[in-house]
């Protein structure tokens, strides 16, 4: 129970945290956990609307329920071991609280709807290395004041108002490997981009997904894109050029002295993104060359065929510029 102090203390017995534990118990101020403990999950609601000014998750839950740590105003540090097991975060867990920064540990597969929506001190996201988050959902970050965030490479969907109305949120990376499907309806609605490279696995971008974003002003797509864009997909943005696949007509507002057109990299080069768009193709050094257009890569490890006029047992390089010899004549 909480003391007269407003501390919590959770023995190291305890599994799981009942839904609505201790909702809106507003002299709980401070929450520790015993050490080595056992606990598992922290229910939904467990602690929304109390005065906890911040929390260390311990390594052993993996479920943090619908609105555990909801409407908080106080809770500002939320710290998760580097080590932990938490791979569940549900909807609204962590929303309209003002936490600063979240560290989102490995084994975390999706950012459930609205779980930090209107956190409007939220300025930093950081995913492990080798997170295996794979869904950005429905409001995740909805008008929080990021300024920068790196997409893990497993994701595939970034849902409908993901970031929208992140005003502050200026840059968004994905990896070249990056394996992202869809941006959805209004997904960075009003968001402060200003340029945006689309990986070149997306199949689609919903309606509004860039729109009202005042300073975005440059979109590129890799060449060897194959996609539906809405018209109105970047409607009243402050967008002035846009560089598009052939495959891709693009009916939008941008004038079309200014829709460049780019083009996979010919048979014998490369490129980190297989195409002329995001840099020069690269030609692979004499006797080698690549099987087909579009190769990436970034070192000559990509040219891993034997070019005409030289042989191998198996017509395939060794290494980079290893493996293949010149034919006698």
């Amino acid at each position: 129970s909480v003391d007269a102090n407003g501390h919590l203390y959770v023995p190291a017995e305890v599994r799981s945290i009942s839904n609505s534990a201790f909702e809106s118990c507003l002299r709980l101020s401070t929450l520790s956990f015993a050490l080595n403990g056992a606990l598992l999950s922290i229910g939904s609601k467990s602690f929304y609307n109390t005065s906890i000014v911040s929390v260390i998750i311990p390594e052993s839950v993996s479920t943090i329920g619908v609105a555990g740590f909801s409407n908080c105003t106080l809770l500002s540090t939320v710290t998760i071991p580097i080590n932990s097991i938490l791979s569940d975060i549900q909807e609204l867990a962590f929303s309209y609280t003002p936490i600063k920064s979240m560290s989102i540990p490995k084994n975390v597969e999706k950012i459930s709807k609205s779980t930090f929506a209107y956190c409007v001190n939220l300025i930093t996201v950081v995913f492990a290395f080798d997170s295996k988050l794979s869904s950005i959902e429905e409001y995740s970050f909805f008008a929080s004041s990021l300024n920068s965030i790196d997409i893990p490479t497993g994701v595939t969907h970034i849902s409908s108002y993901s970031f929208a109305f992140c005003r502050k949120l200026i840059n968004v990376e994905f990896s070249t490997y990056s394996k992202l499907e869809s941006i959805s309806t209004r997904a960075f609605l009003k968001s402060g981009l200003t340029s945006i490279i689309i990986p070149s696995h997306v199949q689609s971008i919903g309606e509004e997904a860039l729109a009202f974003c005042s300073r975005l002003k440059v979109v590129t797509f890799s060449c060897a894109s194959i996609m539906t864009i809405f018209n109105n997909s970047f409607f009243n943005s402050s967008l002035t050029s846009i560089s598009l696949p052939s495959t891709i007509t693009y009916l939008g507002a941008v004038p079309i002295s200014n829709v460049g057109v780019c083009s996979l990299c010919d048979v014998g080069k490369y490129s980190i993104s297989g195409d002329d768009g995001k840099g020069a193709c690269i030609s692979c050094n004499v006797g080698y060359t690549t099987s087909e257009v579009g190769t990436r890569g970034d070192d000559q490890s990509a040219c891993s065929v034997c070019d005409v006029g030289y042989f191998s047992a198996t017509g395939i390089a060794s290494g980079a510029n290893t493996g293949c010899t010149i034919c006698k004549t």
